[in-house]
């Protein structure tokens, strides 16, 4: 029990801190607030699947290999192969079944697919010498003093219930763009396109929503709103970094089937009016 009590602090304490880093590191590259990944929360379960992997591969007995040099390059080497497929499967379920590029390295050397590449192994390695040398040698145990703690547990109940929560309601939201992209045969930038809605009401209300969940539900209220069309496109307008209109493109035959709608409802009133 105590165990896997273990991989569940792990795993929040992972998703909490790689979410904080994304948020920076995207927002200075950006040079605005940037809220990384699919959930509405402040959650980013690639790292905290990544944090429990890592924990279970410190765990392995390595007494065989006789120099500590080598058995700790060893771990992190295998450690960084483990990281760069976790990304790799959840980015290629993101594209293949979501139609959904939730990050982008095609501009990288090396990358494959736009999902993983050189550098950002590289990256993931130095994060698993650093999880080796500064989090691995007290996590276990403090979890294991915290495993007793009523309050503790009650909190990290609490965590998980909002988790499968936001978990639901942030699927449903991607259903529902993977449904617009397969109609229009396009892959859809979600980052992108959360900016394109948030600009897009922020136009019409004058204030931009800071608040996820509002958010999420402008983007499922805007795609209920359209009925897209096998040829419907959404178009998102740019100025450089900044999203200028995002805009429903209908195509010659949806605009043809509306028009003939319209005046058959003209022709209608005026037999009426007669």
């Amino acid at each position: 029990m105590q165990f896997i009590f273990k991989i569940l602090f792990i795993f929040i304490l992972g998703s909490t801190f790689g979410y904080l880093l994304e948020v920076v590191f995207r927002s200075i590259k950006l040079k605005r607030l940037v809220k990384p990944g699919f959930l509405a929360g402040c959650c980013l379960p690639i790292y905290g699947t990544g944090a429990v992997i890592l924990y279970l591969l410190c765990l392995i007995d390595l007494s065989f290999i006789e120099n500590k040099f080598l058995q700790v390059l060893s771990l992190v080497i295998v450690a960084t192969i483990a990281m760069t497929v976790i990304e790799y499967v959840a980015g290629f379920i993101s594209i293949k079944y979501f139609k959904n590029r939730l990050w982008d390295y095609s501009n990288r050397w090396g990358n494959i697919q736009g999902i993983v590449c050189p550098l950002f192994s590289c990256i993931w390695g130095v994060c698993c010498l650093l999880f080796y040398f500064l989090v691995f040698p007290w996590i276990g145990d403090f979890a294991e003093r915290i495993s007793t703690n009523i309050v503790a547990i009650f909190f990290i109940g609490i965590y998980y219930g909002v988790f499968l929560v936001d978990l639901m309601y942030s699927l449903n939201v991607m259903a529902k763009i993977r449904t617009y992209a397969i109609k229009v045969k396009e892959l859809v930038n979600f980052d992108n396109f959360k900016k394109a809605i948030a600009e897009k009401y922020k136009s019409h209300s004058g204030k931009k929503s800071i608040i996820t969940f509002k958010l999420y539900s402008r983007i499922s209220a805007f795609l209920e709103e359209h009925k897209f069309s096998r040829n419907a496109k959404v178009e998102i307008t740019t100025n450089g970094d900044k999203v200028i209109d995002i805009d429903v493109k209908k195509s010659s035959q949806d605009n043809s089937k509306e028009q003939n709608a319209l005046n058959k409802s003209e022709n209608d009133e005026t037999n009426e009016n007669k």
